[in-house]
């Protein structure tokens, strides 16, 4: 997955903090995997900054089973992850925005 980012270092160490992914070595642009393998995220530069709260890429967030909902928000939010209201209405995510502005969600666990 490519995600364009204003700052790819900056987005990189975000979404590395959020998910646990861990950094690639020797790539030319910040790459995150999952420990346990599967696809790539990788942060290409752009010069365009995302449009409104449209992300360039959307990502959910889903906290283990028996970690509540609010817990993680409250967690992003330390990584500098802010809530935000794009007119969603009552839902049972919570849509935040990366430090970037790019959209992404947290959703329920379903044990929640």
């Amino acid at each position: 997955m490519v995600h364009p980012a204003l700052d790819p270092e900056v987005e990189a160490a975000f979404w590395h903090a959020a998910s646990g992914w861990q950094r690639v070595e020797g790539r030319e642009f910040p790459t995150l995997r999952s420990p346990d393998g599967g696809p790539c995220l990788e942060f290409l530069p752009t010069d365009e900054p995302p449009e409104g709260p449209r992300p360039r890429l959307h990502l959910d967030v889903r906290p283990l089973p028996g970690d509540p909902q609010a817990g993680e928000v409250e967690r992003l939010v330390t990584l500098e992850a802010q809530p935000v209201d794009i007119g969603q209405g009552d839902v049972q995510w919570v849509v935040m925005t990366d430090p970037e502005g790019n959209a992404f969600c947290v959703l329920r666990t379903p044990d929640a």
